[in-house]
C-alpha cells in the first residue's frame, strides 16, 4: 500500500458524533457483515444520509486519487462496535468495496488502531475518517480500553 492509498480527514465535529451515537443506539443490534459480530446495518433514511456523506467527502478523494467515479447512491453503510470483553479487534482482510469510508464516531477508548498491510498504523479520533481503497489489506488492532463505534461505508464505483 502506498501513502496515496490512504487518506485521513476530519468529517464531523465531536458534538455531531455524540448526537449520532444517541440515535444509532436505538437501532436494532446485529452482525452487519460476516466479520463483525456487533453493530447495525443502516438503511432507509440512514442509507440516504450515508450516500450524502460519500458524495461530499469520499467521491472527490476517489476521483482525484484513485481515478474512480463513485455511484451516487446504494453504498453499503453499517456501524461496527468494538468493546473490551466482546469484539476487541478484527483480523486482516480486504473490504467488499472499491473505496471504504471508516469514520470514528467515538465513545471512550484507547487502542483499536487500523494497521495496513505495509505496517502503517493509524489511530482513530472522534469525527475523523479514513478513506482507502477496498483492496488495501488492513486490520483493527486490539482495543485496550472502553468502547469504540465506527461508521463504515463500502462504496462502489460506476461501471
Amino acid at each position: 500500500m502506498s501513502a496515496a492509498c490512504l487518506h485521513v480527514m476530519p468529517v464531523l465535529k465531536p458534538g455531531e458524533c455524540r448526537r449520532l451515537l444517541r440515535k444509532f443506539d436505538k437501532l436494532p443490534p446485529g452482525a452487519p457483515n460476516s466479520m463483525n459480530r456487533y453493530g447495525a446495518k443502516l438503511d432507509g433514511e440512514w442509507s440516504r444520509w450515508a450516500d450524502a456523506l460519500v458524495a461530499e467527502h469520499v467521491a472527490p478523494v476517489a476521483k482525484r486519487c484513485y481515478g474512480m467515479r463513485l455511484r451516487a447512491r446504494g453504498h453499503y453503510a453499517f456501524l461496527v462496535r468494538y468493546q473490551v470483553g466482546k469484539q476487541r479487534s478484527l483480523a486482516p482482510h480486504v473490504d467488499s468495496s472499491d473505496v471504504t469510508l471508516n469514520l470514528c464516531l467515538g465513545e471512550s477508548f484507547s487502542g483499536g488502531d487500523v494497521e495496513f498491510e505495509n505496517g502503517v498504523l493509524v489511530g482513530h479520533a472522534v469525527g475523523r475518517a479514513l478513506v482507502h481503497r477496498g483492496d488495501c489489506a488492513h486490520r483493527a488492532t486490539p482495543l485496550e480500553r472502553g468502547r469504540r463505534v465506527n461508521l463504515i461505508v463500502w462504496c462502489r464505483r460506476t461501471r
